[in-house]
């Protein structure tokens, strides 16, 4: 079962649960702490590269196995999230 689209999604939710353990630990080790999935400053400030990479059904793609590519669903709502500014609350 997919998610719906959120219509007004925040940092706290949802956004902020489509990244899990196993993504935030990937990317503060390949960037040596320089993003942090589980930050909104870190993610907010990053937000059009991390839109791109989840978005990208190619190469460049985000997350990386185990875990899932993101639905179209959860592409969708981090688009409007990124389109609205972000917004934490």
């Amino acid at each position: 079962m997919t998610e719906p689209i959120t219509a007004n999604p925040t940092w706290e939710h949802p956004i902020r649960q489509f990244f899990n353990d196993v993504d935030i630990n990937h990317m503060l080790r390949i960037t040596n702490g320089k993003l942090d999935l589980g930050s909104y400053e870190h993610v907010s400030s990053r937000v059009e590269d991390i839109w791109k990479r989840v978005s990208d059904k190619g190469d460049m793609i985000m997350p990386i196995p185990p875990s899932e590519p993101w639905t179209d669903e959860m592409i969708a709502t981090f688009l409007t999230w990124k389109n609205n500014g972000c917004p934490q609350r």
